[in-house]
């Protein structure tokens, strides 16, 4: 690699290297839960962390296709998510805080949310029933519309909190097979590809400069 190559390795590396930053599952609190309740939905947020923390989270989410993205890339929002800024809050603390409240209803609605509460309702009726990758599919799905990302109905499935809870719930079942994921640990995303361009060495004579030649890269 020549000198020339590695300056600008390095210029690009300075502009487009980021950093990534541990993001933290805080549940702040749980209303309407048994003991019971309150063990298996811990199990469940303790895998969504893991999940999150991982290279392979981060590299098929900069790889998939959404709808109602906000005009945002995939990286924006990646960085987004790691932010952990929600609405009601701007400050960028690398934390998911979850106040959930279980209630019962006879119909086909697992949750809800909006981004201007605190809260999120947690329908008991899928909750008795669903296994760890649900919950959290579900936890990180109404979380996602806290920092505003939406869907246009429920079968709006490529949305970003569709897309991403399912990445996620898919992800713990892979663990819960033995598949292992590489943990993010202050690591740094891939440097994007050096430009194919290499500069070329032009050379030129003239009165101006007293006949020696001048050379310049372009």
């Amino acid at each position: 690699m020549t000198a020339l190559t590695q300056a600008l390795k390095r210029n690009y590396m300075s502009i487009l290297t980021i950093k990534t930053n541990r993001l933290t599952v805080n549940v702040n609190s749980r209303t309407g839960f048994t003991a019971a309740d309150i063990e298996k939905h811990s199990i469940a947020m303790h895998l969504l962390e893991k999940v999150l923390n991982t290279v392979e989270f981060r590299d098929r989410l900069l790889a998939m296709k959404f709808t109602n993205n906000l005009g945002k890339t995939n990286l924006q929002i990646y960085n987004k998510i790691l932010s952990g800024s929600e609405t009601l809050s701007s400050e960028t603390d690398y934390e998911i805080d979850i106040d959930v409240q279980m209630y019962h209803e006879n119909n086909r609605v697992v949750g809800w949310t909006k981004p201007s509460v605190i809260w999120t309702k947690l329908n008991r009726k899928f909750f008795n029933q669903y296994n760890y990758a649900e919950i959290a599919c579900n936890a990180f799905h109404e979380w996602l519309h806290k920092i505003g990302f939406d869907h246009s109905s429920a079968r709006d499935h490529k949305s970003i909190p569709y897309s991403l809870g399912y990445l996620v719930e898919d992800m713990i079942k892979e663990m819960e097979k033995g598949v292992v994921f590489t943990t993010i640990e202050g690591e740094y995303l891939p440097v994007p590809e050096i430009p194919t361009h290499t500069p070329k060495l032009v050379c030129y004579r003239s009165w101006r400069t007293w006949f020696k030649k001048k050379c310049y890269y372009v």
